[in-house]
């Protein structure tokens, strides 16, 4: 017997919201889980209007859904890779257990074109740990004439962001760097946007258990978490044009990250959509305080 597809949708959110499950990667709570769970397991757009739609769900379907949300439940497997798929930026990307899900506020700078951070359309823009390539193709996407380097230390993040250029269709305007940060690139940008690891070992253990099915490696970096967001502000002067500028996410530890440079001017950007420990800062501030970032 077919059930009505909104119906569904109140019976998975109510045994989501029973279950030890935790909300994070694409939804904050049970019945957009259970939606995105359902419509992207059956293809079905994220922006229509479930109650209104004509769509009933046949035992077939009612069966392969009901491994998901099992798996959901038991398995604390974030939905985005039980589905291979998650949105950023208006866009929707490939995902699965080689990257991090996507889920920066730098997407809310993209969708505003990041305005008052640049005077005018960058040239070329360098999305430094890129991961499945959101971040980067959001901005080729975003920018017509822009050529952006996605550049990343994992050869099988490259590989899933090589899938996400070829399904926006932007090869003619992105590359793929294989580099430990900064080690193999050779040009200069206008802007360099970074979401690194930045989890202390810490912090790690004492997060959700969805987090866990993600790779250590895209989150977590040694002793306090700030190693290589250090090592970014430390270096990205050298790979930025005049007038250009560094985004780098720091999330939670921008405390810590502050107290590290006390003297320097970081702006710290507001989001609307949530999200915050995302700083930019100028090639000007980076080099006239360079001695106190060394």
């Amino acid at each position: 017997m077919a059930m009505d597809i909104f119906g569904y949708v109140i019976e998975i959110s109510k045994r989501l919201e029973k279950a030890d499950v935790y909300f994070g990667h694409g939804t904050d709570n049970s019945i957009d889980e259970a939606a995105y769970i359902i419509c992207g397991s059956l293809n079905i757009s994220y922006d229509c209007d479930l109650r209104s739609l004509d769509y009933h769900l046949s035992p077939r379907d009612i069966e392969f859904l009901e491994e998901k949300v099992e798996r959901r439940i038991k398995e604390n497997i974030p939905t985005a890779y039980l589905v291979g798929k998650s949105r950023f930026a208006g866009l929707e990307f490939l995902v699965d257990e080689r990257a991090l899900i996507p889920r920066s506020p730098i997407a809310e700078l993209i969708l505003n074109r990041f305005t008052m951070l640049l005077a005018k359309e960058p040239r070329r823009v360098l999305d430094l740990c890129t991961g499945n390539g959101c971040i980067g193709i959001s901005i080729a996407n975003t920018f017509s004439e822009t050529f952006v380097d996605l550049l990343d230390n994992d050869e099988n993040c490259l590989m899933l962001a090589k899938k996400n250029v070829a399904k926006h269709v932007l090869f003619d305007r992105t590359s793929l760097i294989h580099s430990n940060l900064f080690e193999n690139v050779t040009e200069k940008y206008d802007l360099i946007v970074c979401n690194p690891p930045y989890v202390s070992p810490q912090e790690y253990n004492s997060l959700p258990k969805e987090y866990f099915c993600e790779p250590k490696s895209g989150l977590v970096c040694k002793e306090d978490g700030l190693i290589i967001p250090t090592k970014i502000v430390q270096q990205a002067r050298n790979y930025l044009v005049e007038r250009g500028v560094l985004v780098l996410e720091v999330g939670h530890s921008k405390i810590n990250f502050e107290k590290r440079f006390p003297c320097i001017p970081f702006l710290w950007l507001d989001f609307e959509n949530g999200g915050s420990g995302v700083l930019a800062i100028t090639l000007e501030q980076l080099t006239e305080y360079c001695k106190e970032l060394n």
